[in-house]
């Protein structure tokens, strides 16, 4: 996590690295906390950073991709979702992929991320 030192508060940045083969690169452009009960549909969208994209082992009808994806989370977040962990789905118009950060490795990143 990084401190700003004028505010005192920590952000953290969950980076999630997509490796696929497609037609075309799927373009993420947001991600959404998933609710336990509801799902990811109707939830928040998160502006989400792309860090890196890469495409190779093309053919003429697709490639393999590597994607670097980043969200930002506050420590508040973590620490409210710490006894249970948490599912974020990363969006595009052709795909989403849904990740969950289990309860006991929030717990042990948080020992050390502060």
């Amino acid at each position: 996590g990084l401190k700003n030192k004028n505010t005192g508060l920590i952000q953290h940045q969950l980076n999630l690295k997509l490796k696929y083969t497609w037609s075309q690169r799927k373009n993420y452009s947001y991600a959404s906390i998933c609710d336990k009960w509801q799902g990811c549909k109707n939830a928040e969208k998160l502006d989400i950073a792309l860090i890196s994209s890469s495409a190779s082992s093309c053919t003429t009808d697709n490639c393999d991709y590597t994607e670097i994806l980043e969200l930002n989370l506050s420590d508040d977040f973590l620490r409210n979702n710490m006894e249970e962990g948490f599912s974020v789905s990363f969006n595009s118009k052709k795909s989403t992929n849904e990740i969950t950060i289990a309860s006991d490795y929030l717990k042990g990143y948080l020992k050390v991320a502060n």
